[in-house]
C-alpha cells in the first residue's frame, strides 16, 4: 500500500468529507440502524462465486483465500516483508484486473492519508462494477480499536462510508459484525437499551460494501 502519508490525508477537502458523513448518516442515522451480521470474512465470501479474480489487501497469512470455492482466482497484497504476498504495493497491480477487492481489519493501521490511497488503488484495481469489502474495529465498542497499539486511525461507520464514496463507489451496504455463543447473544439484547444509552455496542466491527462505477 505504497504513497499517501498524513499530507495526503491533511488535503482532504474537509467540506466535502462531512457533506459525505451527512449523506451516509441519512441512510443509516445511527450505528444501531446498521444490520448485524456475522464475521465479515464469512460474508464477503459467501458473496464471491468463480471465475471473479479477488484481491485480498493486507492479506498477512491469506487466510481469507481458503474460505474462498474452487475457481477463484485469488491473489494478495501486502507490504510487510514478513509474509509472502503475490504484490506489495498497489502500483504493481494492472488497473481493472480484479473483480472483487477486499481489505479486512487493515485500514485502521493505516494513517488517513495512505487509507485514502489504498482505497484509490482498490478503485483503480477494480473493473466496472466490481465489488469492494473493507472491514475495520467499531470505535462504539468499548475495546474493539483501542486493543492494538499498531492501530492509527479510527473510522465510525460513516465516515468510512464517506470516504468510501468520496474515492468513485457507489456505497451498497454497511453492517455490523459480531457473533456470539447463544447464551451471549441473548444477555447482550437484554442489555440492548442501557448500550444504546451508554452510546457502546456489542459489535465488535464494521463492514462497508461498495460498488466501483
Amino acid at each position: 500500500m505504497k504513497g499517501g502519508g498524513a499530507g495526503e490525508g491533511a488535503g482532504l477537502s474537509w467540506s466535502r468529507l462531512n457533506e459525505a458523513r451527512r449523506a451516509v448518516r441519512a441512510r443509516w442515522k445511527t450505528i444501531w440502524k446498521l444490520p448485524v451480521i456475522g464475521r465479515s470474512m464469512r460474508y464477503a465470501a459467501g458473496q464471491i462465486r468463480p471465475p471473479e479474480r479477488v484481491l485480498d489487501v493486507g492479506a498477512s497469512d491469506g487466510r481469507f483465500g481458503r474460505r474462498l470455492g474452487k475457481g477463484v482466482v485469488y491473489e494478495t497484497l501486502d507490504p510487510d516483508p514478513a509474509v509472502q504476498a503475490d504484490h506489495r504495493s498497489f502500483e504493481d497491480v494492472p488497473p481493472a484486473s480484479f473483480d472483487v477487492v477486499t481489505c479486512f481489519e487493515t485500514i485502521e493501521h493505516l494513517t488517513l492519508g495512505e487509507a485514502c490511497a489504498m482505497l484509490a488503488g482498490a478503485a483503480r484495481a477494480l473493473r466496472p462494477g466490481g465489488r469492494l469489502y473493507v472491514s475495520t474495529p467499531n470505535i462504539h465498542h468499548p475495546w474493539a480499536y483501542l486493543r492494538s497499539a499498531t492501530h492509527r486511525t479510527p473510522f465510525c461507520y460513516d465516515e468510512l462510508g464517506a470516504l468510501i464514496e468520496m474515492h468513485g463507489f457507489a456505497l451498497d451496504a454497511l453492517f455490523r459484525c459480531h457473533r456470539d455463543a447463544a447464551l451471549k447473544g441473548v444477555l447482550r439484547w437484554l442489555s440492548y437499551p442501557l448500550y444504546r444509552l451508554l452510546g457502546i455496542d456489542w459489535a465488535k466491527s464494521i463492514l462497508a460494501v461498495a460498488s466501483s462505477k
